[in-house]
């Protein structure tokens, strides 16, 4: 401030005390931060006082402060951290408690720490979180807040009116200005100066856009041990990445001046053990350099004076630091993962390679993606009526031929689609930038079906040409954006602001991909048909649970309505999943089972009364010998889209992700839910015209999930087709002491399928039936992972061998162990002979039978 002062004292010594007075009050409001924030460094008055002699380090020798700007920013340094104490929400933790912030952190930590935490831990994390990420904005309010004594008298961090009417504002958007981007910094300051007010002489202006450029990068730069004395390091013992941050700043001396540099030095060298820290270390001061580049090349633009230095000594490399930042016992080598070629990592992860050559893929992501964005619309505008609005149309233009993708939700800001679209890997849903762009949204309930941020870069699987139009439904028509891919992903997109013809009406989003040829046969094409269908058929099956409606063309009514999948007509719901065209060229037993299927199918709940699954069980072993049309076969969805095939339960059974290419699907329905619809199916079942063979496939589904068999038909012996209940009666009725059970197969293999005209009678105790288990997640490429549904405990005890010993146990009055222990069961090492009846005049043997005799 020199030579500013002449001829104004009394001014200076005004602005003098009450700078102090400030300080005096700021100093206990930052003595309360490690209350709030225990395990982070130093950020009490020493901090804001050490700003100022890093502010002098950096300004160029001609640079002067007036002592109007002096006041300013000793007051924002002063200012800028107080909001990481909850002494700075004057209702403490219950105000922190009502923003959006806190109860959106709340929610993400609880849903990702799955119940591991108690309640206090929960909200001391999401204090932390949130203090940290909103002390900034906080900061903006505080020069102008005030607080209420016991006597209910107005106290200000600002004392004096007319200083804090005449810089309260600019102070606090100041210090405010440290936590954004420089872009938003020049939007919340401006660059014009500001003049003095009344009582202070008129050429102490203000120059708001310097004062916030000194503020970030001081604040910045402040990172040496003052930050992490070494008693309070050793009292405080911090751990995880704090403990990262008290290391390397402990080791930081206070940094110099090196030419245009900041040069930081170590205390001592980092050791091994300390390699963590070093890093960080790194990392922070790459962040320093960034930012004085950053300011630098921002105050030439703007034709201001820059500062003295322009970033920071030896950053260059990990090696060239190690010369000021010193180690021992190691070398720093970067061996940070980079990705050369960004484009074809997207292409290889995001395309073919993950998801095949399906090129329905790109379209169950798209609508996907709009399908979550309608459930957020609907949950933040708590509006349950909103069904939203999905349109998947082709179309032609001098281009070429496109499929469009359109939804009515909550649409992208161009923050959004330049970041989080873009951010391959990285979903937009969780974040923080979520966070701010939908408050409470998380905190609501939200869950998307989204997860790993790579499944818009599908698109390009159809073609290279991607037009990405989106309006954040909250904004304004003018605020429509486009995003557009002229050459894939080798080139870099282009953002624009939208031409009013197109301007989204009522927000969303808009995805038209231009197509490659072939490509629109290949959607269209059925192989079990050999022929095309109509899209509304590709559809539907692509996503036959929706919770939104889905328009097909420009047709206006929808060929899916909201959770329709729940109350519409039952065959309507199989033609749905078989697709209407395969199911029209059915034969007549095919169409009359479609009726038996469409008659008993029943709907699951859980625990809440929310239907997780609408089916019937079914199941046809030889279908596939003989060209039948697969009606054995359900769905799992996920989000209302297909997600792979699940065996016997035909119908419709929601799911969850279990990778990211999602066509794989684990059911949501519990052991216990759905083995009491698995008894009720083996009933209907058990009073059907099925013939037994069938029946006794159905009969494997049951047991694996649980259910009872009852009168459902479950081996075969001499007399034919028997269920458990009549297993039980026969073998007490006949007195029988010892039972072989062999595997259907077996027998039709060895006895029944051959032509020597010789005919096989089995022996009164010889049963047969479904050997092993049957793999109902048939989507589940590992069989391991298969098991965890619907009980792993008792996935490998499920079989219908193992059914057929607890009812033998049940005929001879024993219990399960005890039959085992008296049997003689075969295994690929130990197999038993036996003589199960005559094959012609000859007695018929069979190697590998499992023996049962009565105990004794």
């Amino acid at each position: 401030m020199k030579n500013q002062t002449n001829g104004y004292q009394e001014q200076v010594d005004f602005l003098r005390q009450a700078y102090y007075s400030l300080r005096q009050k700021a100093q206990l409001f930052a003595s309360e931060i490690n209350r709030s924030l225990p395990s982070f460094t130093i950020h009490d008055i020493s901090h804001a006082d050490a700003l100022w002699g890093i502010a002098s380090m950096i300004l160029s020798s001609n640079e002067n402060l007036n002592p109007a700007e002096g006041f300013v920013l000793g007051a924002a340094f002063l200012i800028h951290d107080l909001g990481m104490g909850i002494v700075a929400y004057q209702e403490g933790i219950e105000e922190l408690k009502k923003t959006a912030l806190w109860q959106d952190t709340y929610k993400a930590l609880e849903r990702k720490t799955l119940g591991s935490l108690e309640k206090k831990d929960l909200e001391r994390w999401a204090l932390e979180s949130t203090l940290r990420d909103l002390h900034a904005q906080k900061a903006e309010t505080l020069p102008l807040a005030s607080w209420k004594d016991n006597l209910g008298n107005q106290m200000f961090l600002l004392e004096d009116s007319d200083l804090r009417n005449s810089y309260g504002d600019i102070i606090g958007k100041i210090a405010a200005s440290h936590g954004t981007t420089i872009d938003r910094m020049m939007h919340l300051l401006g660059t014009d100066l500001i003049g003095a007010p009344g009582f202070l002489p008129s050429h102490w202006t203000i120059d708001p856009i310097k004062l916030g450029c000194l503020m970030r990068a001081v604040d910045a730069i402040d990172v040496d041990d003052s930050r992490a004395p070494s008693l309070l390091f050793t009292l405080r013992k911090p751990s995880g990445i704090s403990k990262e941050h008290w290391t390397f700043q402990n080791k930081l001396n206070q940094p110099t001046v090196k030419g245009s540099r900041i040069l930081f030095t170590s205390k001592s060298p980092f050791g091994i053990e300390e390699s963590d820290s070093w890093w960080l270390c790194f990392d922070t001061l790459r962040m320093i350099d960034s930012e004085l580049k950053s300011v630098d090349s921002f105050l030439s633009d703007l034709g201001r004076t820059t500062f003295g230095v322009n970033g920071v000594a030896y950053i260059d490399t990990p090696s060239r630091l190690t010369e000021s930042v010193k180690v021992v016992g190691w070398k720093p080598v970067d061996t940070t993962i980079n990705v050369s070629n960004v484009p074809k990592l997207v292409a290889t992860l995001g395309g073919k390679e993950l998801y095949g050559k399906n090129y329905k893929v790109p379209l169950r992501e798209l609508i996907q993606n709009a399908s979550d964005a309608i459930r957020a619309r609907r949950i933040l505008d708590d509006d349950d009526s909103f069904d939203g609005k999905i349109r998947v149309k082709f179309g032609e233009d001098a281009n070429g031929t496109y499929i469009e993708i359109s939804d009515n939700g909550v649409g992208m800001s161009s923050l959004v689609m330049t970041q989080s679209l873009l951010d391959f890997g990285q979903s937009f849903w969780g974040t923080n930038l979520m966070h701010k762009e939908f408050p409470l949204l998380e905190a609501k309930g939200y869950s998307s079906t989204g997860k790993y941020g790579i499944g818009f870069f599908s698109v390009f699987m159809l073609g290279s040409k991607v037009q990405v139009i989106s309006r954040k439904y909250l904004l304004g028509r003018e605020q429509t954006h486009v995003l557009d891919f002229m050459h894939g992903l080798d080139s870099r997109p282009i953002l624009r602001c939208a031409n009013p013809d197109e301007y989204i009406k009522d927000g969303g989003t808009i995805v038209r991909v231009w197509i490659e040829k072939g490509i629109k046969k290949s959607l269209l094409y059925d192989r079990f048909l050999e022929k095309q269908i109509p899209l509304s058929e590709i559809l539907e099956r692509l996503c036959p649970s929706l919770d939104c409606n889905l328009y097909v063309e420009s047709e206006t009514t929808p060929v899916i309505s909201r959770n329709d999948w729940i109350t519409m007509d039952s065959k309507e719901l199989l033609l749905r999943i078989h697709g209407k065209s395969r199911c029209a060229v059915a034969n007549d037993q095919q169409s009359k089972l479609l009726e038996l299927l469409a008659k008993n199918m029943r709907t699951v709940t859980d625990s809440k009364g929310h239907i997780v699954a609408r089916a019937s069980l079914y199941l046809d072993k030889d279908y596939h010998f003989h060209g039948h049309l697969d009606l054995c076969d359900g769905m799992i969805t996920i989000g209302g889209l297909n997600a792979g095939v699940i065996r016997g339960i035909v119908g419709i059974v929601k799911g969850y992700s279990i990778n990211a290419s999602r066509n794989y699907g684990m059911p949501i329905v519990s052991y216990s839910e759905i083995s009491k619809w698995a008894t009720e199916q083996s009933q209907v079942l058990a009073d059907s015209w099925l013939d037994g063979n069938i029946q006794m496939h159905c009969a494997t589904i049951v047991q694996q999930l649980g259910g009872c068999t009852g009168d459902l038909k479950c081996f075969e012996y001499r007399g034919g087709y028997i269920s458990c209940n009549e297993l039980v009666s026969y073998i007490k009725n006949e007195n029988i002491d010892e039972c072989i059970l062999l595997s259907d197969a077996a027998v039709s293999v060895e006895f029944r399928r051959r032509n020597d005209n010789r005919v096989f009678i089995a022996n009164p105790n010889v049963f047969w039936g479904e050997a092993g288990i049957v793999s109902i997640l048939c989507n589940v490429l590992d069989f391991e992972y298969s098991l965890r549904w619907p009980n792993r405990e008792r996935a490998l005890e499920a079989s219908m061998s193992n059914l057929f010993i607890a009812k033998l146990a049940e005929a001879w009055d024993t219990d399960v162990d005890t039959v085992k222990a008296n049997a003689k069961i075969s295994t690929d090492d130990v197999k038993y002979n036996a003589v199960i009846g005559t094959f012609g005049d000859q007695d018929a043997n069979y190697d590998f039978a499992d023996i049962f005799k009565r105990p004794n």
